[in-house]
Formats: structure tokens, C-alpha cells, sequence
């Protein structure tokens, strides 16, 4: 037997019934000391005769009495039984909470059949179909974490079936130790005899074959709480194709120019994948388009699109995969991208020339521009054909307020900057600026190791420490001269995709002569390291809200032939657009949060973004100062989201780009591997679990059967207590009257004798 209610709030009021009318009955018999007196000692004598009988009579009514009581005290309690013949006995009644795996694997449709999720939901009115009016339910669908679509409601059929039409797959994957945490706290807080939970999914492979002690200990709660069953629903079919990945491989984003995206197509499933086509959109028109002839199972390609931009802007950029795929979720990808009229670029060179490549910024200056540069001190003129404009100072002629002027900074072998420099230099890439530094022959390592922003924070991503190598007296580096190659490991990111996508021959020669050792602090990150002394020739690190680079080499040939590499001229471009890139345009997945730059002069307390529906979104602004941010927590579908510049969102923009931050979702790919467990593998699952299986061929009404003997006793325990109420009154009446009617008359006749 068990309690529905607490038993030590209710147990002590049953103890209280039966001992209340015992005291007061021990009560009753301390009296006082009767005082002897003569006409009533002939009643005395009629009662003594029957003292026993009365005796018997009062003990039974106690017993009634304190019966009646205890029976309503445990009523409140609330028992319960489970024995196998309960079900003749007492209130039958089950609370059931029905776990629905939400997870955009369960779209997956293979053929002309019904989703897995349609599968999923003919499970749960198989379910309900078995409950009577009054059953507790709760309706639970599983993401990222769970949905309560009803919680712990009496069963109505027409309410339950609209909670269940309103179901459909979320483009997010399965959390399952979040969403059976909460299934728990649930489940516990229903009140029934007997519990039961049915956790309804495909039993991806991805998320359930390999199970952390968190999800088990989830699972124990569950069932510490009532009956847990394991439902599998739909075909074991794992075709699927799917997009996995959209990126800018090459061009630059700037007003007039060409980039080129490359797309991840991947074969999730185990037949091969033939004629696929594929396009490219930009802001809902089509770019490019491709075809995908055939792809193995298990294996990705890479397609790529060219997109020309006309206008200044920022766009969305989609990735399409069209076809006859079973799972179109994940046939979508998108992409952010801010184009701009020009980029303002200032060299300052440590080593001014005259020559057209010579100083320290001649050749980097070129390679910004990819068309010439402009003359030191004259007007920036943008080359027509990157829509980059360059200007070279020496370091003596750059102002503190110079850099503002400018979206990126180099540093092209600078001896020193001032302490107002250092500081302007700081605030503006802290702002959002990009920051570029070479170290040259002049570089005073101790003056560029003390550079710090405002707040002491490092400029540098790197310690700087001793100079290797020796300078080249010739230009390029004379072949008796040591040197060192860059190491075949590169790190995946996009300045050095360049060489992952060329053949290393390619590569492989270029040399490095001479460079500075450094030690990379916590937060940056390694891109090129030389061979074989694996010291770091380019580090980042990202400085407030922009960004620094690192070569911790000259930025001509006097020690390296890199700069006159064209790897290095695709490299720098890269730079330029890396740098150029806002927070908000790197892409996000589903269920993460979105931030929305706020301009610090605006002080609304609300803002407005556009989802990717084109429905409006409520979001509050929060922070304080330049930090302020409008924050959506919780990304709940897969696009574009866009908050325009009006109220409080107006990005600090140049005047010549449109007005809008745009953050684009992407669902996780982790759903994308559509196979599922079944047979031994998934009793394996089951097993582990101790959880009841109910398999795709049995029937739910026959499988809980057994499962709901549970009665409630309330009823028939309040039942009881009236019935012994009423027998209390009954019997009092009957004893008190024959009591009261044979005494009188037997002491009337010793009265008369």
C-alpha cells in the first residue's frame, strides 16, 4: 500500500481520531465523589445490575467512533494498493505523461510513407485511447529541451487531441538528460495510484547509443516516480543529404566585387547519392546554381558558387539542396554577409621609401589594394577593383585621432608608438577595429611586448622574445642563409584555407630566414607555425570587439619570400575580410543566443528583430554603456534574423551601409546522421535502462495492462466512515432509550414493594 498524500501530515490526524474519543471516555469516568443519598439509592441499584452491559455498550461506540474518524484521516492520505485483485476494489485511476521526441531527425520520411513523427503521434492517441475521463496528463514534446503542451489536466478527449494536432517536429536536436529531468519533476508531482511514462522516439543512433551516467541517473528518477516505458516509432530507413556546412572561400566582400561560397554536401545514409542540384541565393534571388552528380555514402563534397555583389549592404546568403531527400530540415544553410563600398586601410610603416615596394608597407600595401597603392600622404583613392583604399604614413606622422578614420590598421615593422598612440590604437580595435602587425628589422620587441589597452590588457596575441635567423642583405633570402619552412600542420581557419586547398608542393618552398620567437598568451591561437622549430609565424587573438594579427616576421623580403608569394596575396585579402566581418555575421545554431549590437546613445529599453518568418520579435535591451545588447536567449527556428536600424538597434555603421544587423541560424547536424536502433542494439538500451520496451509490432493496450492495478481507497474509506457514523448515532440512541426505560420501571416497582 502506498500514499498519494503525505502519510506524516495525515498520520498523526488518524492517531489523533482514535485516541480523542479514548481520552475523553478515561475522561469521563474521574467524577466526584458521590454524596450518599437515600432516594436515589434504589436507582443506584437498577443500574448496578446492568453495569456490564452498559460497559460493552460504551466500548463499542468508542470503537465505532474512533473507526470513523482514523477512516477520514486516512482518506485525506489518499492509499493506494497494487495487488493483482485490486482492480475489484476501490478507485481506479492512472496519471500518464507522454514524452514525444521532437527532434528534426523524427521528420525523416522515408517514401511514400508516414514521418517518423507521424508515426510518433498515432503512438500517443493509442495511448490516450486507454485512459477514462478524469486521468491526469501531461504532453511533453523533447528538444533542446522539453515543451509542455499540457500539464497534469484531467483527460479530455477533445482538448488532449488538439494538444496533439498542434505537434510538430522542432529543428533542433535531442537533449535527453535535460528533457527527463523534467519529466521526472512531472511525473513525481502527479497524483494516482499508479504512474506511468511513455517516452516516444526513433531511437537515433547519434543520441542514444552511447548514454552519459547523467541521462541514467535521469532515467532512475523517472521511474522512481512510476512505470517507464521505451516506445520506438518509425521505419529504420537512414537515407538522408544534407548541408552541413556554408562558408566565403575566396574573394572579397566589397561593393562591385566577386566572392566565391563553398557549400558541404554529406551522404548520411548507406546507398550512394546521385544528381543533386544544388543553388545559391542571395537575399531570396538566385546567384549561382550547381549540380552534385554523385556522392558515396559516408563521404562529403564541396560545392561551389560564385555571387557577385552590386550594392552595399548586408545580405543573406542560402545554400539550397534540392531533390527528393526524405529529411528537408537540413537541406538549408545560411550565411551572413556585409558588403561594403570601401574599406579604409592605414599602413603605417616603420621604414618609409620612396619606392613603390620598398619601405616595410611597399608590398603589404599592394597586397591590401591588389591594385597599386596610394602615395604616402596623398587621398585615399580605392582600387577599383577590391574596394579597398590605402594609405601609407610613417609611424612619426600618425595622430592619435588618425585611427578612427579607418576600419583596419597595419603595423608594418613600427619601431615604437607613443603612449597616446598605443591607447588610441587600443580603443580602436577594442571598438570593433582590425589590427594587422608585422615585426620588422626597427620593431623594438619590449616597446610592442608593453603595448596595453586602457584597462592593461596586452594589444599583442604574443609574448615577443629573441630574434632568430639573419637578415637578407640581398632582398630575398641568399641560399646559404638558414631558414625554415611553415609546418604542414595549419589550423582550419579561413586566412590559411588557402594552403589546405593547394597541393603543399606548392608551399612547401617557401622559406623564412629570420623571425621572433614568441609566446602566444591564453586566448590566441596558432595559425602557421615554421618547420622544424614549430615556433608561431601567425597569431590571433581577439581584442574587446575586434581583432588582431600577428606575423612575427618583417612584412617584406628581408626576411621571409612569403610577401612575394601569391599565397600571400590571397592570405591578406582573407585578412581583410575576416576583419571586416561583425559578430553578428558569424552563424549560429538553433537554440543558441542572439546578440544585436545596441548603440550606446540609445537608451530604449526594448528592441524589435525580425524573424526569420518575417514575424516580429519583442527583445529587451540590457547592458550598459558601449556593451549594450538587444539578446534573443534562445534561437527557436532555422534563417535570418534582422533588426533594422530604428529605435535601438542602429549599429555604429559607416554612413554608406544600409542600417541592419542580420544573425543567421542554422539547425545542428548532429540530427543530420538519421539511423536508428533496433533489435539487439536497442535491447541493449532497454536492458540498460530497466525500462519496459513497447516494441512497433505490440499494441499499448495490451502492454499496460498489467501495469495499472493500482486502486485508490479514498472513496470506500469515506464510505466506511459514514457507515460507522451512522451506526454510532443508531446504536447510542437504542442504548440510551433501553437504558433509560427498564431502569425507571424497575426502580417504580422496588418504589411500590
Amino acid at each position: 500500500m502506498s500514499f498519494l498524500n503525505p502519510l506524516l501530515l495525515w498520520g498523526p490526524l488518524a492517531l489523533a481520531g482514535i485516541a480523542l474519543p479514548v481520552i475523553i471516555h478515561l475522561l469521563s469516568r474521574f467524577r466526584p465523589k458521590p454524596m450518599e443519598w437515600a432516594a436515589m439509592e434504589l436507582l443506584r441499584r437498577a443500574l448496578v445490575v446492568r453495569a456490564r452491559r452498559v460497559r460493552l455498550e460504551d466500548i463499542l461506540l468508542l470503537i465505532l467512533r474512533a473507526t470513523a474518524l482514523a477512516a477520514v484521516a486516512f482518506a485525506l492520505a489518499r492509499p493506494s494498493i497494487n495487488a493483482s485483485t485490486s482492480q475489484w476494489v476501490g478507485n481506479s485511476k492512472v496519471a500518464v505523461v507522454i514524452a514525444v521526441d521532437g527532434s528534426f531527425s523524427m521528420a525523416h520520411q522515408a517514401g511514400v510513407t508516414k514521418s517518423r513523427f507521424e508515426y510518433a503521434l498515432q503512438r500517443v492517441r493509442e495511448i490516450v485511447a486507454t485512459l477514462s475521463a478524469n486521468d491526469p496528463v501531461t504532453l511533453v514534446l523533447m528538444g533542446q529541451r522539453p515543451r509542455i503542451l499540457l500539464r497534469n489536466v484531467a483527460y479530455d478527449p477533445e482538448r488532449t487531441e488538439e494538444a496533439i494536432k498542434s505537434m510538430e517536429p522542432l529543428p533542433e536536436s535531442l537533449n535527453v538528460e535535460v528533457c527527463l529531468d523534467e519529466i521526472g519533476r512531472l511525473l513525481a508531482d502527479m497524483k494516482a495510484p499508479a504512474k506511468e511514462c511513455y517516452v516516444i522516439t526513433d531511437v537515433q543512433a547519434s543520441t542514444w547509443s552511447t548514454l552519459s551516467e547523467a541521462v541514467a541517473n535521469a532515467v532512475a528518477r523517472v521511474k522512481d516516480a512510476g512505470t517507464v516505458f521505451f516506445v520506438p516509432v518509425g521505419p529504420q530507413n537512414a537515407e538522408n543529404v544534407a548541408l552541413t556546412g556554408l562558408e566565403m572561400a575566396s574573394g572579397v566582400l566589397r561593393k562591385g566585387a566577386v566572392a566565391r561560397f563553398d557549400a558541404e554536401v554529406r551522404n548520411f545514409g548507406r546507398f550512394e547519392a546521385r544528381n543533386l542540384s544544388a543553388k545559391l541565393l542571395i537575399d531570396d534571388s538566385e546567384a549561382d546554381k550547381t549540380v552534385l552528380e554523385t556522392i558515396p555514402p559516408g563521404e562529403t563534397r564541396t560545392l561551389s558558387f560564385f555571387a557577385p555583389f552590386q550594392n552595399a549592404g548586408t545580405f543573406a546568403v542560402t545554400a539550397v539542396l534540392d531533390g527528393n531527400d526524405p529529411l528537408a530540415t537540413d537541406n538549408r544553410r545560411y550565411l551572413v554577409a556585409e558588403v561594403q563600398s570601401t574599406v579604409k586601410v592605414l599602413c603605417v610603416d616603420g621604414s618609409p621609401s620612396t619606392d613603390r615596394l620598398g619601405g616595410e608597407a611597399g608590398i603589404l600595401s599592394l597586397a591590401l589594394s591588389a591594385q597599386g597603392r596610394t602615395p604616402a600622404n596623398a587621398a585615399s583613392i580605392p582600387s577599383a577593383a577590391s574596394g579597398v583604399a590605402v594609405s601609407v604614413l610613417a609611424a612619426e606622422d600618425v595622430r592619435a585621432t588618425d585611427f578612427s578614420a579607418y576600419d583596419i590598421v597595419c603595423l608594418a615593422g613600427v619601431g615604437e608608438l607613443s603612449q597616446s598612440q598605443t591607447i588610441a590604437l587600443s580603443d580602436f580595435v577594442s571598438r570593433g577595429g582590425g589590427l594587422i602587425v608585422f615585426i620588422g628589422n626597427k620593431s623594438e620587441r619590449n616597446e610592442m611586448n608593453a603595448m596595453r589597452g586602457s584597462d592593461g590588457t596586452p594589444l599583442l596575441p604574443a609574448e615577443l622574445s629573441d630574434v632568430v635567423g639573419e637578415q637578407s642583405s640581398g632582398g630575398i633570402g641568399a641560399s646559404d642563409l638558414k631558414s625554415w619552412h611553415l609546418s604542414a600542420e595549419v589550423a582550419d581557419h579561413p586566412v590559411t584555407e588557402v594552403l589546405t586547398r593547394l597541393p603543399r608542393e606548392q608551399w612547401a618552398g617557401i622559406r623564412f630566414w629570420r623571425y621572433v620567437k614568441s609566446l602566444p598568451r591564453d586566448d590566441a591561437r596558432v595559425l602557421l607555425r615554421l618547420d622544424p622549430s614549430n615556433d608561431p609565424i601567425l597569431i590571433e587573438r581577439k581584442f574587446g570587439r575586434g581583432k588582431v594579427y600577428l606575423f612575427t616576421c618583417s612584412a617584406n623580403r628581408d626576411g621571409t619570400d612569403l610577401v612575394v608569394n601569391p599565397i600571400y596575396l590571397m592570405m591578406v585579402q582573407q585578412m581583410l575580410t575576416d576583419l571586416m566581418r561583425k559578430p553578428y555575421e558569424s552563424p549560429v545554431t538553433v537554440g543558441d543566443q542572439l546578440p544585436f549590437v545596441v548603440t550606446a546613445s540609445d537608451t530604449s529599453s526594448m528592441a524589435t528583430v525580425r524573424g526569420p518568418g518575417g514575424d516580429d520579435i519583442f527583445v529587451r535591451v540590457v547592458g550598459n554603456g558601449e556593451l549594450r545588447a538587444a539578446i534573443i536567449e534562445n534561437a527557436q527556428e532555422p534563417g535570418v534574423y534582422s533588426a533594422r536600424a530604428t529605435g535601438a538597434l542602429a549599429p555604429p555603421a559607416a554612413a554608406d551601409r544600409l542600417p541592419e544587423q542580420r544573425i543567421a541560424v542554422n539547425v545542428d547536424n548532429h540530427e543530420s546522421a538519421v539511423s536508428v536502433m533496433r533489435d539487439a542494439d536497442l535491447n541493449a538500451i532497454v536492458s540498460q535502462l530497466s525500462l519496459r520496451l513497447i516494441d512497433e509490432k505490440q499494441g499499448i493496450r495490451s502492454a499496460v495492462t498489467e501495469s495499472r492495478q493500482g486502486r485508490e481507497l479514498w472513496r470506500i474509506l469515506l464510505i466506511a466512515a459514514l457507515v460507522l457514523l451512522m451506526m454510532e448515532s443508531i446504536l447510542a440512541g437504542r442504548f440510551t432509550r433501553r437504558m433509560q426505560g427498564p431502569a425507571v420501571g424497575y426502580s417504580t416497582r422496588l418504589a411500590t414493594r
